[in-house]
């Protein structure tokens, strides 16, 4: 059966997708990350004719300018974007000066240097040597942006004169306090938090040597100490290519990891025959747990399922290692017993040492894979299959082998004896037998005093100081190595933009999907129409509430424009107050509770806003009848063309949407419709988030995506999950949603962010630590009693106590609550309860075995 299911895997092996490991780091089947993926989704599959109605241009642009958007899940670094370029994944670098230099302009030494870097990167990893002008988007620096366009050669590095250095420096300031004339200044200046920082994007188009290459030379390069690099980030395309090269530099490791476990087993089994069946036993589990995973459910291959194999091979040690010492037990008996009498005993001890064992694993993995993040649930069910199937192959492959064993015992090679003289000789030596039994026992009230203590101080660090707590920074997987002070300062920041996306539409739904999602963000069925509403004329469609509610719109959007300008007020001060007061417990005011809400002051608005929290940055709201056309003369952009094609409306709506225009409701939404379109036809990003669309029929608008643009205010950090709730329940309550909400109530109506996969990761683990932790060791507690009695309650204090130390200690090495490591914790938590499991077993199998035993032999005296 293992030829057949290996030469299977072979045959079908197109259907193994191992290209993408680093996938999966989404949540799904929940209220918020359901709408998250949706809008990733809707931006992917956003064609050029989804922006106007039905016309005769339509077969020529029918391309999907962002089939492969990748959604920006790190709220600790800003997307960066260029509005005359398409949107671009950057791999992005950040620098710092050394401490002799507080600005990159204090040493006329250190500009040259970074110049001399930035024109090297740009030379070597981009084809903007071959474009004079400004227009190259594929590398973005800081000097670049202060030549303004003329960075044309080296020689501009070298002679650089202080004039020019002083010219920089005023140029940068005047660009970091307001809007000035170098916009892509202005726009790379919003990306920096220190002015100690710097920052070069360079986009490698998907070009793996380049990105290895690039990789190999800002990590090796000296700087001469002029400054340092603090982080790189990539996309996660390129972050997976910079993986598979660090797995493949890491083989040694790996093969050097595998030996030593090899050594493991020879000096603990001893058995030359019976290691082999191990490695049997181990390729047969791992090949059919790995059909069944695949073939059959058709589950997403992902990183973790690695970690699964890791914590497979280390139950397949323990029970291996109990298998081999229960039968050396019995096999000192063959004198008095048959080979028949001996296997039936000891698979009676091993099932007494393995059922609870495994069995609690199992639980714990079980209730794991309620945790709605998808590797977390691969992770579980991989583990899952392998420990189930390794426990009915051992009963299988096992006992066989010792059989055979038993029978030509003579002509296998051990080692058994050798290791014993040697490991008696070293215990005699160090007086190992003798030390440590007098240790445990005559000092045994000063470890169970020092380990009470350990635990105590332990269920400090984990929960009050430094405490476990998130990293939103890496909420996800750490694929290179970690930048402490980097992130330290960001964590620290106490303001950040957030884009709210809005959509107003027609019903439809996600596509039915697996239990396990086989994509992060997946293929929207939205033009079936079984899924969208085309009744045209209908009291039920998008178009009728647009157009009833469309001067409603105009005047709302003419009121959100006035509060750009606005800042808080003395209620937002007093909301502070109550939440610091009440210790995160979300309060709101009591005007964001005021349902009354419906055709709201510039006022009652700006009160409303500023008591969440939240203060607009800019809003482009579809209805603005001030827009104007943009003034960039040249554009590369996706959408530029379609939009020049279709630039053939006024600049003008206020007359064909005034209440006393003879114009009808259509013509005021396509008129709006083009105008909003036209302002914003070179910004990409703006175009994917915002706007009407036009699906299947390509008459009638199916729905509408507004975004706006907000500032977040922070009490403590960005790593504290209260914040993020804090936001999610003010967005829920504030007068924007319940405006939009009301209008379109018939219809579907939900709104999401780029950034809530991190709030909805963030969610779950807060979940897996608060809740389902208390669920495995109530299952644990409930196991041991069930097979030891009253002292599973003591077993399952110590798994606590035990499972708390380690947590405690992978705390103080800075391990943070992210995806990566709770599966680690998970590890963590199953290895202390097969520790304390064997041990109460044991001590359980010894008293019913000697109790047995003195039964026997009082029925034989009498």
């Amino acid at each position: 059966m293992a030829s057949i299911g290996l030469v299977l895997l072979i045959y079908k092996r197109d259907q193994i997708q191992i290209e993408h490991l680093l996938k999966g780091f989404q949540v799904h089947g929940t209220k918020s990350s359901d709408d998250y993926r949706k809008l990733i989704a809707l931006i992917r599959e956003t064609q050029t004719t989804h922006l106007f109605p039905h016309s005769i241009h339509s077969k020529k642009f029918q391309q999907t300018p962002y089939s492969n958007f990748n959604p920006h899940i790190d709220p600790c670094s800003k997307r960066f974007y260029s509005s005359t370029c398409p949107i671009l994944h950057y791999t992005e670098l950040t620098f710092a000066l050394n401490n002799n230099s507080t600005t990159l302009f204090d040493d006329i030494t250190n500009f040259k240097t970074v110049c001399e870097l930035e024109w090297l990167l740009r030379m070597r990893f981009t084809n903007c040597s071959l474009i004079i002008n400004d227009s190259c988007c594929q590398f973005i620096g800081p000097v670049r942006l202060l030549f303004d366009g003329q960075f044309n050669s080296f020689e501009q590095c070298e002679n650089l004169t202080l004039n020019q250095l002083g010219k920089f420096q005023s140029q940068w300031l005047s660009c970091n306090l307001s809007l000035c004339p170098n916009t892509h200044l202005y726009n790379y200046l919003q990306n920096l938090r220190s002015s100690s920082t710097f920052k070069i994007y360079i986009n490698i188009e998907n070009n793996t040597e380049d990105l290895l290459d690039l990789y190999t030379y800002v990590d090796n390069k000296d700087y001469q100490y002029k400054f340092q690099l603090l982080n790189i980030k990539f996309d996660s395309n390129d972050e997976q290519i910079i993986f598979n090269y660090l797995l493949q530099t890491n083989l040694p490791l790996l093969c050097f990891t595998i030996s030593l476990y090899l050594l493991c087993l020879v000096l603990f089994v001893k058995n030359i025959f019976f290691i082999l069946i191990i490695i049997l036993h181990v390729f047969i589990t791992i090949l059919f747990s790995s059909m069944i995973y695949i073939y059959v459910f058709h589950f997403p291959i992902a990183i973790l399922n690695c970690t699964s194999i890791i914590l497979y091979l280390f139950i397949i040690f323990i029970d291996s290692f109990l298998w081999y010492t229960c039968w050396s037990v019995n096999n000192h008996r063959r004198d008095d017993c048959t080979i028949h009498r001996i296997m039936e005993n000891l698979l009676t001890q091993i099932f007494y040492y393995l059922v609870p064992k495994n069995l609690v694993a199992m639980m714990t993995l079980v209730i794991t894979y309620t945790n709605q993040i998808i590797v977390l649930q691969c992770f579980a069910v991989f583990s899952f299959l392998l420990v189930s199937i390794s426990f009915f192959v051992s009963f299988t492959l096992y006992p066989v082998s010792f059989v055979f064993i038993l029978r030509h015992q003579s002509s296998i090679p051990t080692i058994e004896h050798c290791l014993y003289r040697l490991f008696k000789k070293i215990a005699n030596l160090c007086y190992i037998d003798r030390a440590i039994p007098y240790l445990i026992v005559r000092l045994k009230a000063f470890w169970l005093i020092s380990l009470t203590v350990i635990s105590c101080m332990a269920f400090i660090i984990v929960f009050y100081w430094p405490k476990l707590q998130f990293n939103a920074c890496r909420i996800t997987f750490d694929t290179l190595p970690l930048h402490l002070p980097y992130e330290k300062s960001i964590a620290m920041t106490k303001t950040f933009d957030i884009d709210i996306t809005y959509y107003m539409g027609s019903h439809w739904e996600v596509p039915n999907e697996s239990i396990i999602p086989a994509n992060d963000i997946p293929t929207l069925d939205y033009n079936s129409e079984n899924k969208m509403t085309s009744e045209i004329g209908g009291t039920n469609t998008f178009e009728f509430a647009l157009q009833k509610n469309l001067f409603s719109l105009i005047d709302f959007c003419s009121h959100l424009k006035s509060l750009q300008e606005k800042r808080p007020t003395e209620n937002a001060a007093h909301e502070r107050e109550l939440f610091k007061k009440h210790h995160y417990q979300y309060p709101t005011s009591h005007v964001l509770n005021n349902h009354s809400f419906d055709d709201p002051s510039i006022a009652s608005i700006e009160n409303k806003l500023n008591s969440a929290s939240l203060i607009i940055n800019n809003i482009h709201c579809f209805g603005d009848l001030s827009a104007s056309y943009s003034t960039y003369s040249s554009s590369n952009t996706k959408f530029s063309s379609i939009i020049i094609d279709q630039q053939n409306q006024s600049n003008n709506c206020s007359l064909t949407c005034s209440p006393n225009s003879t114009s009808s409701l259509h013509e005021c939404i396509q008129c709006l419709n083009s105008l909003y379109y036209n302002s914003n036809k070179y910004d990409d990003l703006f175009l994917v988030k915002n706007g009407l669309r036009f699906i299947s029929d390509a008459q009638n608008p199916r729905y509408l995506l507004q975004t706006i643009n907000y500032k977040w205010t922070l009490l403590s950090n960005i790593n504290n999950f209260h914040e993020w709730k804090l936001l999610y329940e003010n967005l829920k309550t504030n007068f924007i949603e319940r405006f939009y909400s009301k209008r379109f109530s018939h219809l579907l109506f939900w709104w999401s962010s780029e950034l809530f996969s991190t709030y909805t990761m963030m969610e779950q683990l807060q979940q897996e630590k608060n809740v389902l932790t208390g669920i495995k060791f109530l299952v644990i507690l409930i196991t041991l009693l069930l097979f030891t009695g009253i002292l599973g309650i003591l077993v399952t204090l110590t798994t606590l106590f035990n499972f708390i130390t380690c947590i405690a200690v992978l705390t103080l090495l800075n391990y943070k609550l992210t995806v990566e490591n709770m599966s680690y914790f998970t590890i963590v938590l199953i290895i202390c309860s097969q520790y304390s499991i064997l041990y109460s077993i044991r001590q359980v199998c010894l008293f019913y075995f000697e109790n047995t035993l003195r039964q026997n032999s009082s029925y034989d005296q009498k």
